[in-house]
């Protein structure tokens, strides 16, 4: 399977949703069970995945002061800008690629819940990346659920419901719009029973893509 897949090229899977969703445990649960089936795997995450990234991570997530929505995104993308060359190299090994959030979080979340042009954001993106996701499965859960579920909320996440409904709308709309990668799950599911019904869906995707 390896050898087949690293001389087509790799998968690129994105993990989407609001904070408490559950990213991290299934993107890490999917990167596992493809390993365990032959399939290698690459897991990675923004802001975070270069070193740029762990140090915009810093700012980002916990500078105890006011940022702007526009600072804000502008931070995003330049970790996004270093993530994206990373995972072209990645891919270009034919790796199957799993990533906790790209570009879509920010259309969600400075765009559709901090009010920034989306138009502004998909043009900057059209400058830092020409990748796009093959697969992005949507954790889908309610603003209650994520402040549960969050038990030291960053600075983003302690926006409030009102923001994160906003966020959360926004995802749905974006899943309408690319609703040929976009797949919705219940995020409040069991997390092993989650985990298998993403890991069904993923191996349909990739036996349809690569044979």
């Amino acid at each position: 399977m390896r050898d087949y897949i690293s001389k087509i090229g790799g998968f690129f899977i994105t993990f989407e949703g609001i904070d408490g969703c559950g990213k991290s445990t299934q993107a890490k649960l999917l990167q596992e069970n493809l390993k365990n089936l032959g399939y290698d795997a690459h897991w990675t995450k923004e802001p975070g995945g270069t070193d740029i990234g762990n140090m915009v991570r810093e700012i980002l997530l916990k500078y105890n002061q006011e940022i702007d929505v526009l600072t804000e995104f502008l931070l995003f993308a330049s970790d996004r800008s270093a993530h994206a060359k990373e995972l072209i190299k990645e891919l270009s090994k034919g790796k199957i690629v799993i990533s906790e959030r790209f570009k879509d979080s920010s259309v969600a979340y400075q765009g559709y819940g901090g009010g920034l042009s989306i138009n502004f954001i998909e043009r900057i993106h059209r400058e830092i990346t020409i990748i796009e996701p093959d697969l992005t499965i949507l954790l889908d859960i309610s603003p209650l659920v994520s402040i549960k579920r969050v038990k030291a909320p960053d600075r983003i996440e302690k926006k409030g419901t009102d923001y994160l409904e906003r966020v959360r709308n926004g995802y749905l709309i974006l899943s309408k719009l690319y609703k040929n990668r976009y797949v919705i799950f219940d995020g409040s599911k069991e997390k092993n029973e989650l985990s298998q019904e993403i890991l069904k869906v993923v191996e349909n995707k990739l036996k349809a893509y690569f044979f």
